[in-house]
């Protein structure tokens, strides 16, 4: 898909950047410092003890700690923390790094008119599709909003990056939910980032991203884009 004819209302004011950047650093900080906090605190329930833990495999283990239990992807946490790492290496060995912000499109008119085990289902049916779309040995997949996938892809030139928001489009768009006497298409904005050339931290990246997805589904998405800028 060629990229779209870009709105200069949107982004030509980079004052909508550097807040979605902002709001990205406050999300980076709840998700990676406080959140374990705050679930211990408002969880019911109990922690478990020395011998709940005890019987607990080293594969359940890992799957408490690093990934999301509603999709199978890694949880937002252990992905950002990987990111800080990813993006060190890459300014040290001076390597190229992408991401990408997939998000579903059209999920809160889906859910106003079939509910919320319909968003469910697409959420899990995408999950399934970005892991096997994406590489095993190399990219790394998480929940990052609600609708919305976060995938970190290491050693990605832009190029790259851009041929393999082309599979997971394809990927997507094969998907068909079943949902009563409804069959409802799963379609995602795909919005690209790519290190050093949209940023070098990933509050920047992050938000070059979701930026590129949020334009897109305005536009009716189904596609991807890596250029917020027409200047």
């Amino acid at each position: 898909m060629a990229e779209p004819w870009i709105d200069p209302k949107f982004t030509k004011n980079e004052s909508i950047f550097l807040k979605r950047v902002t709001d990205v650093r406050k999300q980076l900080s709840f998700n990676v410092n406080e959140r374990d906090v705050l679930d211990a605190a408002n969880s019911s329930v109990p922690v478990p003890n020395e011998e709940i833990e005890s019987s607990l495999t080293d594969d359940e283990i890992d799957q408490l700690a690093f990934y999301d239990h509603d999709t199978g992807t890694y949880n937002f946490r252990y992905l950002i923390r990987t990111f800080y790492r990813e993006v060190k290496r890459s300014a040290r060995y001076k390597r190229e790094l992408s991401i990408l912000v997939v998000s579903l499109d059209r999920l809160l008119a889906i859910g106003s008119e079939h509910g919320v085990l319909v968003i469910d289902q697409m959420m899990s049916a995408a999950s399934e599709k970005l892991i096997a779309t994406c590489r095993s040995d190399l990219d790394m997949i998480g929940r990052y909003a609600e609708g919305s996938f976060l995938i970190l892809l290491p050693e990605t030139s832009a190029e790259q990056a851009m041929a393999a928001a082309e599979r997971i489009k394809q990927s997507l768009q094969a998907i068909t939910i079943t949902y009563r006497w409804h069959e409802i298409k799963v379609t995602a904005s795909i919005g690209i980032a790519n290190f050093p050339q949209h940023g070098d931290d990933i509050e920047s990246l992050i938000a070059h991203a979701d930026l590129c997805a949020e334009y897109l589904s305005s536009e009716g998405g189904n596609g991807f884009k890596s250029k917020l800028y027409s200047v």
